[in-house]
């Protein structure tokens, strides 16, 4: 479930920025629906994916481009991303993104948002765009 703490902290941050209550509201039921879908998906994964979904609309980005715009070490990006697909040693993955090869490179790959991965954005931009009251 949701770490109060953390989500105590974000309100502060949030109120501290001057963003009302009702954006922090919407935020933390988008945040509750995501680890309710995906328990093993970490805030830095889903910042990755979310990264992916912006930065890779023209279908050319590669972990290694994720990796420099996002300014985070290569083998970070490459072990959340492969956690996105279809999982590594062992591990399942969640199956929201797929890599696909680089046409004119069979080496290089770049990554594109699977239909799984459409329906959460479209279901965190559902969550997003309702009015959540506010909360105690």
């Amino acid at each position: 479930m949701i770490d109060e703490d953390l989500m105590g902290e974000f309100r502060e941050q949030f109120l501290a920025a001057g963003i009302p209550d009702t954006e922090y509201n919407r935020f933390r039921h988008a945040t509750e629906h995501v680890r309710k879908r995906f328990p093993q998906l970490t805030v830095g994964t889903l910042s990755t994916f979310l990264a992916i979904a912006e930065l890779g609309r023209d279908g050319e980005l590669t972990p290694s481009v994720l990796a420099e715009r996002l300014n985070l070490p290569f083998t970070t990006v490459y072990r959340q991303v492969d956690q996105l697909c279809a999982g590594a040693r062992g591990q399942p993955g969640l199956g929201l993104i797929e890599k696909v090869v680089k046409s004119g490179d069979g080496r290089a790959r770049t990554m594109k948002i699977t239909l799984r991965g459409l329906q959460l954005l479209t279901e965190l931009r559902d969550i997003l765009s309702i009015s959540h009251p506010a909360e105690p």
